[in-house]
């Protein structure tokens, strides 16, 4: 019984040893760890791991693409579209998680910029006007009022 107590007594003395010192740093397989961007370690950055998209508030004249009257058929016609991409951008965004770090930044910057058209498809609802520009990677229209 005595041999048993004292055994007892190794196993868990060995359990708080192995539980109190960093024995990961001398045994076991290494994990990879991936090294910070600068534009991730940025602080404000809540959704993104790299910057945020930098929307300008007016069009810059040398791109807009194409101007648009803002008629009650336009508006339904934008926010469907604008709803479409939100969409698959969350789509995209669940399909990609933990698989392609890469997929997922673009879909939540396809978020950002569906986002930000939304609120000014509302303002030229008011205004009558909007500018279509696209963004620096080409890969989403960006919207602005015209005032």
């Amino acid at each position: 019984m005595k041999a048993f107590y004292f055994f007892l007594l190794i196993v868990i003395t060995l359990m708080t040893l192995i539980d109190a010192m960093p024995l990961g740093k001398y045994f076991g397989r290494k994990k990879a760890v991936p090294a910070k961007s600068a534009a991730s370690s940025s602080a404000g950055s809540k959704h993104f791991t790299q910057s945020e998209p930098n929307i300008a508030p007016h069009p810059p004249a040398d791109k807009v693409v194409q101007h648009v009257e803002m008629t009650l058929e336009n508006k339904k016609k934008y926010s469907k579209s604008i709803q479409n991409k939100k969409t698959e951008a969350v789509a995209a965004e669940n399909k990609a998680w933990g698989k392609d770090p890469q997929a997922v930044i673009n879909a939540q910057r396809d978020q950002h910029y569906a986002k930000h058209n939304e609120g000014q498809v509302i303002q030229a609802k008011t205004n009558g006007k909007m500018a279509i520009t696209r963004s620096e990677s080409g890969r989403n229209d960006v919207y602005h009022a015209v005032h």
